[in-house]
């Protein structure tokens, strides 16, 4: 988890709204039930930061966010939006 948000953390400060003053990150996490077990959604949402596209390329960056959201049993969704990216990583509460 903690690779996660440093890794999101770094992306924002070098692309996304950390480096952009009067931008901000918004996370927001929950715990729900899915099919049967309970689950955290952790979304992590960049606000009025400069506007990101998707690299063509898979980075080492890419690979650690999908590598770190399957160990924990889950996955991981990145939308880049006008002002930033928002990311989504679902997982058990409870890792077998």
């Amino acid at each position: 988890m903690a690779s996660v948000i440093h890794e999101l953390a770094t992306n924002a400060a070098k692309y996304g709204s950390f480096s952009n003053e009067g931008a901000r990150i918004e996370v927001r996490w929950r715990v729900g039930r899915e099919g049967g077990g309970a689950q955290v959604q952790l979304c992590w949402q960049e606000v009025l930061g400069p506007a990101v596209t998707q690299a063509h390329d898979t980075g080492f960056g890419s690979i650690l966010l999908e590598k770190a959201a399957l160990q924990l049993g889950g996955h991981i969704t990145r939308e880049w939006v006008a002002d930033g990216v928002c990311a989504t990583l679902v997982f058990p509460l409870e890792v077998e």
